[in-house]
């Protein structure tokens, strides 16, 4: 039965998350802006879905019951830890306002808007060419609960989705022992790039599920060979979750619709409805993606504007950890795999020492070790560039090279669907220039997980001894992977829950010198162009004291110098302030 309630809670998660994206965009196109309808109505319709998936009325209450504490948990603990990256408190958070705030991207610059938001006018640059499945959510959880980290609990309540179809789907193969479906589940999920990302509104993580999810589904479909309607369901979902997250989910999902339509057309099977299918995928892509398919090709000439410009060279060379310039890619992807777990950076500059982003050298390790000086280091990081799968990722992908010659797979479908989903994994992992760094391909996590299950099948053994030894071996790599992921779950909570403490700061301050009656006067500096602004700050500042009580006044440098007005520092990432405030009594 929990197999059952938790096929449909991920079904139905999926099916609002998506819907929500949908209702969002299509209703731009005819000049409707966020708003509580687009939340209500996919409610509405997953919990019809769910209550038509119960046979009884108390299963259907049970999982509306646990739909609902997987809500108010994601909500919660969002809310509880800030976001503490670079990206996710700067252009992230700018779109989520933005769109909050009524922008429609498909009409509207969103320079017409960052004055009314008092966002700083380049915050928004790059987000504005860039696919918004993720923050189009977040905007509209932002929308119903006016609290701007509540935007990011959309990762864990797709993170839940996840597990709960994993845990299914790995089910339908039966396996003999029935805690590795529970266990490589929690594995999946607990990738850590996920770990680093789901308190922060970095995107990542969502290319990860969708690609997860995506792949889970080919399995279960290929598994009974056949697709239902909830199979295509999910597929059309995760595959436009996949595309409009990011531009390079749109590469993946070619590939993976590519390989998949080739592995149907060799075992001589029926694709007219997969062709579909695919075709229905790229009709939905098509019309929510006008922003930026349509707006980047009528504006700049072509729809993946700026990936193929010298604007995102620059960005990836300046974040080429230190040594990398000169190596070739496949160098840079075994050295990133099989180093030490570091955040290095060749032009570290004096602003980016303040968090820690320095010239760190790469070095190799033997692996299964890590240096203890790391201990606490470098999981803090949303985007650390290498070793960013964990300190035991390396032994972890070699012990899977060296197992996979020794799977014997229990019938023929079952080795085709193997060979299907590892292709699909190695060929968009490498077709990603920029392989070594980990969060853009946090789908290779997914690897040595299938390469464990699908040994873990076998039910024939040629004696005893051989069986005690590749159980053996395949629990031993189980447990290096909830070690590694149990140490980077402990450093990067430990580093949130820190940096959560000393971003609330300048909020305590403000209410040690702010009297009752008194009002708070802003000032929000927008010069440089270049400068990177945290645009938490106001949402959090509106939240503690209320819209009413902040009053704008134009910038002054003069003010500031007289110490009139006070900066509102940052406490991790971001060394310069753009925000000035006094405390007084309003006239």
């Amino acid at each position: 039965m929990i197999n059952k309630y938790f096929y449909n809670l991920s079904i139905t998660i999926v099916g609002i998350v998506t819907t929500i994206f949908i209702l969002t965009t299509v209703g731009g196109l005819f000049h409707i802006p966020v708003n509580p309808f687009y939340v209500l109505i996919p409610f509405i319709g997953g919990g019809y879905y769910l209550k038509k998936q119960s046979p009884e009325n108390i299963d259907f209450l049970k999982q509306l019951l646990i739909l609902i504490i997987i809500i108010m948990v994601s909500y919660i603990l969002s809310i509880s830890v800030w976001d503490t990256s670079w990206d996710g408190r700067w252009y992230h958070t700018a779109i989520i306002i933005l769109l909050k705030k009524g922008w429609l991207p498909v009409h509207q610059n969103f320079l017409e808007y960052t004055a009314i938001c008092h966002i700083h006018p380049e915050s928004p640059l790059w987000g504005s060419y860039y696919p918004k499945f993720v923050e189009t959510v977040g905007a509209n959880i932002y929308n119903i609960t006016n609290l701007i980290e509540s935007a990011k609990s959309v990762n864990l309540i797709i993170l839940s989705a996840v597990y709960m179809y994993s845990f299914a789907v790995l089910r339908e193969f039966k396996p003999q022992n029935k805690f590795i479906p529970l266990i490589l589940s929690f594995i999946i999920v607990l990738n850590p790039v996920c770990i680093c990302q789901w308190f922060t509104n970095f995107i990542d993580l969502q290319v990860y599920f969708a690609f997860a999810l995506l792949v889970l589904t080919i399995l279960k479909t290929e598994s009974c060979k056949k697709a239902d309607k909830t199979d295509l369901f999910t597929f059309v979902c995760s595959s436009l979750m996949l595309a409009m997250t990011k531009f390079t989910g749109c590469m993946y999902l070619f590939i993976i619709c590519f390989l998949y339509f080739i592995y149907l057309l060799l075992l001589k099977r029926e694709v007219k409805k997969y062709i579909k299918t695919v075709l229905i995928i790229g009709g939905l892509i098509a019309i929510t993606g006008v922003n930026p398919f349509y707006t980047n090709l009528r504006d700049y000439g072509q729809p993946f504007y700026p990936i193929f410009g010298e604007q995102v060279k620059n960005i990836l060379n300046s974040n080429m950890p230190y040594g990398f310039e000169k190596m070739s890619t496949v160098e840079r992807f075994l050295r990133s795999n099989f180093s030490e777990s570091v955040h290095s950076r060749s032009n570290a500059s004096d602003s980016t020492k303040s968090f820690k982003i320095l010239q760190v050298p790469v070095k190799l390790k033997i692996p299964f070790t890590m240096n203890i000086k790391h201990f606490n280091n470098f999981f803090y990081c949303a985007d650390i560039t290498i070793g960013g799968l964990g300190y035991f990722w390396s032994g972890i992908l070699l012990c899977s090279l060296f197992y996979l010659p020794f799977i014997r797979f229990r019938n023929k479908n079952e080795r085709n669907i193997f060979w299907l989903v590892t292709v699909m994994i190695l060929a968009s992992t490498f077709s990603n220039p920029h392989c070594w760094w980990a969060r853009y391909v946090p789908q290779f996590w997914l690897f040595p997980i299938f390469v464990l299950f699908f040994g873990l099948l076998q039910e024939n053994y040629q004696n005893k001894s051989s069986k005690i030894l590749k159980l053996m071996f395949c629990y031993f790599v189980i447990f290096s992977f909830i070690v590694n992921s149990s140490i980077v779950l402990f450093q990067n909570t430990q580093f949130s829950l820190y940096f959560t403490k000393l971003l609330k700061e300048p909020y305590d301050y403000i209410d040690f010198v702010k009297k009752p009656q008194d009002k708070i006067y802003l000032m929000v500096k927008t010069e440089p162009e270049d400068l990177v602004a945290d645009e938490t700050i106001i949402p959090h500042l509106e939240e503690y004291y209320g819209k009413e009580s902040i009053i704008y006044v134009p910038y002054d440098e003069n003010k500031i110098k007289s110490e009139e007005f006070i900066p509102i520092q940052y406490a991790n990432v971001i060394n310069q302030s753009c925000y000035f405030f006094k405390t007084e009594q309003g006239k």
